[in-house]
């Protein structure tokens, strides 16, 4: 499944869809509260420190994170 150039538009766009549907998982509870948030948190914090520029995104969202996954992602799925 890594050749993506060789499946038709319908099988991308499924693809496409799981992908959507995994990275919502592991932003959903309890998988979240587990696994992801300190992984999350840990990159976005590096990528702050270090990266010039992303610091001005990643901060922001590393604050609003953890409300939006109570708030959002108690629903989505």
């Amino acid at each position: 499944m890594n050749d993506l150039k060789s499946l038709k538009r319908r099988e991308r766009t499924e693809m496409r869809r799981r992908a959507f549907l995994l990275l919502y998982y592991l932003l959903r509870s309890p998988f979240y509260d587990r696994y992801s948030e300190t992984k999350i948190l840990f990159l976005l914090r590096l990528l702050a420190e270090y990266v010039p520029g992303v610091g001005l995104v990643a901060r922001p969202l590393m604050e609003y994170l953890p409300i939006w996954q109570k708030i959002y992602f108690y629903n989505w799925g």
